[in-house]
């Protein structure tokens, strides 16, 4: 598709214009931008686009990665989680699809520690895959594990013995995650599998509450602009210059 300055010419030329083709033309999701969010304060509206969200889409996928990763570096940072760990699976044990059964080990890993230490223990964990496409898990922990007992209980509960953990400094976990959680991580992991998951005592992505009160349209903001261009200021465009809100007074 032809990169483009701004997608509101094209809207203007064309006044009933749902999703302009050049959009989805660039790989978004089918999904991406058909309905839209409204808030108003009493005087203003304010019009934005929903996207989707979702990893597979070639504007969502980047985002979300990029605010995932911003977001373990400070969550681990701010919770202190200076232990580094990698679990593999022994290929000879995998029943089925490496990431459910993966999952499964894992479950039965956290009761281990549970047993182990008393209260259940803090983790950020994030799925990655070998060149083989076997499933193994980064995690992010408070606390410090023997590796031998490390690798003597995930081997046991059906893990490998390939584990490793190691010491990192909580004023340089961002720096040394950076190396480690990258979009390309992120965004190897198969469709609707969890990239990245944390203990019940944490939360990724905190929920805000919001000062203005949103209304969902059903309908895409590209063809509420056709309709409303004459009223519209206050434009953002996304990197890809198309329409992602706009004030209507």
């Amino acid at each position: 598709a032809t990169q483009r300055v701004s997608s509101l010419d094209e809207i203007q030329n064309n006044r009933n214009i749902g999703i302009p083709e050049s959009f989805q033309a660039l790989g978004r999701n089918r999904n991406c931008g058909i309905w839209t969010i409204v808030g108003s304060d009493g005087v203003r509206q304010r019009f934005h686009r929903l996207n989707c969200k979702t990893w597979g889409c070639c504007y969502c996928g980047p985002r979300k990665a990029k605010l995932y990763k911003y977001r373990i570096g400070q969550l681990a940072e701010r919770e202190e989680l200076t232990r580094f760990l990698t679990l593999t699976l022994d290929p000879a044990k995998i029943e089925g699809n490496s990431v459910r059964y993966l999952r499964g080990v894992f479950n039965k890993f956290r009761l281990y520690l549970r047993r182990k230490y008393g209260t259940p223990v803090k983790y950020i964990a994030v799925l990655e895959f070998h060149k083989s496409g076997v499933a193994h898990l980064h995690l992010l922990v408070d606390r410090f594990i023997p590796w031998d007992w490390l690798r003597q209980s995930w081997s046991a509960i059906g893990g490998g013995e390939m584990v490793f953990i190691k010491y990192v400094d909580v004023h340089r976990i961002s720096r040394y995650l950076s190396k480690y959680l990258t979009k390309e991580l992120l965004l190897s992991a198969p469709k609707r599998s969890r990239r990245v998951t944390t203990s019940r005592s944490l939360h990724l992505i905190e929920k805000k509450d919001a000062d203005t009160c949103w209304e969902l349209f059903k309908t895409s903001i590209f063809h509420l602009y056709s309709r409303l261009f004459l009223g519209a200021e206050s434009f953002q465009l996304d990197q890809d210059g198309f329409l992602e809100s706009f004030v209507y007074v």
